[in-house]
């Protein structure tokens, strides 16, 4: 089970930089070309936030199962990487204010900010893992595999 948990937490980081790389584009597209919101807006920016929300709970599920496993948790998984992995779902979820109470052109500049926000977190949030920044992002996830019970 934790080796499913270990995959699919993998996976779905890159979905994560695809939905941000997407997005982004998006956003920026429509900043620039003065678009109004639309119902693509809210599925792409929806899309991107609820992928961060589903890679927060499989890494949850995963890091208690792995530390069951294992018997102790790292500190640098407890404190540091979901510390800073729950920050950037928070950050993730920070368009929402603007979507409707903002003039568009504020929401395409919040949504871009809050779009470089997160990417920057979650940046951070995989290179702390180990102390190297950059060295975790290969594709296989960021602990090793458990062993096969």
């Amino acid at each position: 089970m934790t080796r499913i948990l270990y995959f699919t937490h993998s996976g779905t980081r890159w979905l994560v930089v695809l939905a941000i790389l997407i997005a982004l584009g998006y956003m920026i597209y429509s900043l620039v070309t003065n678009r109004e919101q639309s119902r693509i807006t809210r599925i792409v920016m929806l899309a991107f936030s609820s992928l961060v929300g589903l890679q927060w709970i499989i890494g949850l599920v995963y890091y208690l199962s792995y530390g069951s496993q294992l018997g102790s948790y790292t500190r640098e998984g407890w404190t540091t990487h979901l510390t800073t992995m729950t920050v950037a779902l928070i950050a993730a979820h920070l368009y929402l204010p603007f979507r409707r109470r903002a003039s568009t052109r504020v929401y395409y500049v919040a949504s871009v900010v809050v779009l470089f926000v997160t990417s920057a977190l979650i940046w951070y949030g995989v290179s702390v893992l180990l102390g190297t920044v950059g060295s975790r992002w290969q594709f296989g996830g960021l602990y090793p595999p458990p062993p096969a019970s």
